[in-house]
């Protein structure tokens, strides 16, 4: 053990609380390793787990067109889940990755791992992953559980970083399935920026995908890309093309100017609704309405953001679309302590999050959308 006068300050705080350190160890002798792209593990959210060389939400064919942010950002692995059964007493992870952290987000949420377990029509959350600060490009942990009944497993991926292997250990005399199948096969594509990625969320599991998926037992697809999303036809070629169940359109934030999203956001659910044509899709306008940001230098152009969304609806509306709704940002925040729904005037926090996901979830069920 080492001696308390060598320690640095995080280290003598996790000795003094137990809790404040990461389980980064393995010192199970019955664990054998497999790897999450192969059978029985079931990969959700990412473009062809199974085959593409690399996890991805987009693939290289798509983000060659876009900006440089796009083609970094696509690769973090935002929404991503594996699922399986299993009767181990405990799973393991060994996680190739970059270490990187961000000022403005959770390391937990930005690099860590959720554990669930997943019951007919629900998913509670058991534990995290977190990786110890400082790692060369690989790190284990490891959770454990209190007998040996068969669960079935989801672990959520990262939301800022990427990953490039992820092999999952649980003992040599466990079984090992498929994990439970969603009630909505067909995903659900939420689309827009940092905030829809989950800046800043404290863990994986609590982005808005995240809180839709399991409320609904659906499948769903996080295309939310940090200082993107900026409307681009690709995009939503690349969406019509994930045959989804419902459509989320939050594409406003990253838009350089009031001009820019005038031009390209009717266009962009124009594509999208050409592809899909009764597909249910819903615009959203930003939810950090009454606080400014690097896009939006004045309160002003809040207002006339918002006032685009909303025309861009009532046009489609007028074009005859009885498929599409509207969620409005202002109110997204509403209620109790709805100055402090984000951690930095911007990015939403949890509270922020869970406010954002019951505006979206009322609207899907008042309107039968899934």
């Amino acid at each position: 053990m080492m001696d308390i006068n060598d320690m640095n300050l995080q280290q003598y705080a996790e000795w003094l609380d137990k809790n404040l350190k990461s389980t980064t160890e393995i010192n199970e002798q019955d664990v054998i390793f497999y790897d999450c792209r192969e059978k029985p593990f079931d990969l959700y959210g990412l473009y062809e787990p199974k085959t593409y060389p690399s996890f991805a939400r987009v693939p290289d064919e798509v983000t060659k067109f876009l900006p440089i942010g796009m083609q970094f950002f696509a690769k973090d692995t935002a929404g991503a889940r594996v699922r399986f059964t299993t009767n181990s007493k405990y799973v393991a992870i060994i996680c190739k990755q970059p270490c990187m952290h961000l000022r403005n987000m959770c390391y937990c949420g930005s690099s860590g791992f959720d554990i669930y377990i997943d019951g007919v029509k629900q998913s509670e959350f058991y534990k995290s992953y977190i990786p110890p600060f400082n790692h060369d490009g690989e790190w284990k942990g490891i959770v454990y559980f209190p007998n040996r009944k068969t669960r079935s497993i989801t672990i959520t991926f990262p939301l800022y970083n990427h990953v490039d292997e992820l092999q999952i250990g649980l003992q040599k005399s466990a079984s090992l399935t498929h994990g439970r199948e969603y009630t909505i096969k067909k995903p659900i594509v939420h689309y827009g920026g940092s905030h829809v990625q989950g800046a800043s969320a404290n863990k994986s599991g609590n982005a808005i995908s995240g809180f839709l998926s399991r409320k609904f037992d659906a499948n769903i697809f996080n295309l939310g890309f940090s200082g993107n999303a900026l409307s681009e036809q690709e995009m939503a070629e690349y969406i019509v093309s994930l045959d989804p169940s419902l459509v989320i359109l939050e594409n406003d934030h990253n838009a350089p100017n009031v001009e820019w999203l005038k031009t390209h956001h009717f266009a962009f659910y124009k594509t999208i609704r050409k592809g899909l044509k009764d597909v249910p899709i819903i615009m959203a306008s930003k939810q950090d309405y009454y606080n400014c940001s690097y896009y939006v230098k004045k309160q002003s152009e809040n207002v006339e953001r918002r006032k685009v969304i909303i025309e861009s609806y009532q046009k489609g509306l007028k074009e005859g679309d009885k498929n599409l709704y509207f969620v409005d940002g202002k109110t997204m925040f509403s209620g109790d302590f709805s100055k402090d729904c984000t951690l930095d005037g911007c990015h939403p926090n949890d509270l922020g999050f869970y406010r954002i996901a019951k505006k979206m979830i009322s609207v899907i069920q008042k309107n039968n959308l899934l």
